[in-house]
């Protein structure tokens, strides 16, 4: 029961953290009605003061003041994932309504804990499962609802994008790091996978103890088996690339979402060029936070307990991919 409905027309949103997605969050607030970016706080005083300035918002000198602030409604966790927790925590104590991005947490525990939180409080805690909130992707959702494609045959989840040895040096892994996004997105479209088994290697040859590419075979409850690959050591430069991809096949017809069905030859972050939906899956995720959820009362399309959902998947592969053995997933009653 989420007790701390919003009463007023406009949401108004502080960031803690400023780094990269904190760009792609700010351009989809810029665009969504009712939503107004007001503060923000950055570990990084310099890089905090600069986005203040370029986006006219307050520079809070702590995560306090900033939580404290009854001019904002609306938390973004934007920091590492290592401190998650913590300023998720402190913004649920504050009363705030928060998204976090991906990852969530480092464990199970952690976000189990901050659902209880949350649940106690009254207060939305979403997890920034943007990927998800892009129509292409809704409507592969609503021809399996509708039965549309028959009976699922078949799935694959794919990202191949390369990073940089700078970049890839800052994540503990390609499954924790980045393979949520394909977790939370089989959550959406198929539910709980029965099990599921992993590989994964590292083909840098400058070596860092930690996998950069990795593949997971899930199997759903009625026998499919769901592919799910990432990699970021190189770009796909093929004639038909795949940067990142969902194909969806039943017996009766199919589904298929892509990076590549809108692109603009511009360098963003990590990516070769704009992919229009992935930029877009941060619009329509803000748009439908602020105006469906908090003021419109919904149901958020993932939420901290398809965070938990996903971290159990997470935490299989892993293990998986270090023993080499399938592993049956346990989700209780």
């Amino acid at each position: 029961m989420i007790k701390n409905q919003v009463n007023q027309r406009e949401i108004r949103i502080g960031f803690i953290g400023v780094g990269f997605v904190s760009l792609m969050h700010h351009s989809a607030i810029k665009q969504t009605k009712n939503a107004r970016l007001v503060g923000v706080h950055d570990v990084n005083q310099e890089l905090m003061k600069k986005r203040a300035s370029e986006w006219d918002v307050r520079a809070y000198d702590s995560i306090e003041e900033l939580l404290h602030s009854p001019d904002i409604d609306l938390i973004y966790i934007l920091s590492p994932v290592d401190h998650h927790y913590e300023h998720a925590r402190k913004a649920i104590e504050a009363d705030k309504h928060i998204l976090i991005e991906k990852p969530v947490g480092t464990s199970v525990v952690e976000i189990r804990e901050l659902a209880r939180l949350a649940k106690e409080r009254g207060i939305y805690c979403v997890p920034g499962h943007n990927y998800i909130y892009n129509p292409s992707l809704w409507r592969i959702k609503r021809m399996i609802e509708r039965e549309e494609m028959g009976d699922i045959a078949a799935g694959w989840i794919h990202y191949c994008v390369g990073h940089s040895d700078e970049i890839f040096a800052r994540y503990p892994g390609v499954i924790m790091q980045i393979m949520s996004h394909h977790a939370y997105t089989l959550l959406y479209l198929l539910g709980r996978p029965k099990k599921l088994f992993a590989m994964a290697t590292e083909t840098r040859p400058n070596k860092l103890g930690k996998e950069d590419q990795a593949f997971v075979t899930a199997e759903m409850p009625n026998g499919t088996l769901v592919n799910l690959y990432v990699g970021v050591r190189t770009d796909d430069f093929t004639a038909q690339p795949w940067p990142f991809m969902v194909k969806i096949l039943g017996t009766e017809g199919g589904g298929f979402h892509s990076w590549r069905e809108g692109v603009n030859t511009r360098k963003v972050g990590t990516h070769p060029e704009a992919w229009i939906p992935y930029e877009e899956s941060y619009q329509f995720e803000a748009d439908f936070l602020v105006n469906s959820v908090l003021l419109g009362g919904e149901r958020p399309l993932s939420t901290i307990e398809d965070a938990i959902d996903t971290q159990i998947i997470l935490e299989a592969a892993h293990h998986s991919a270090k023993t080499g053995n399938q592993i049956e997933l346990d989700w209780g009653s």
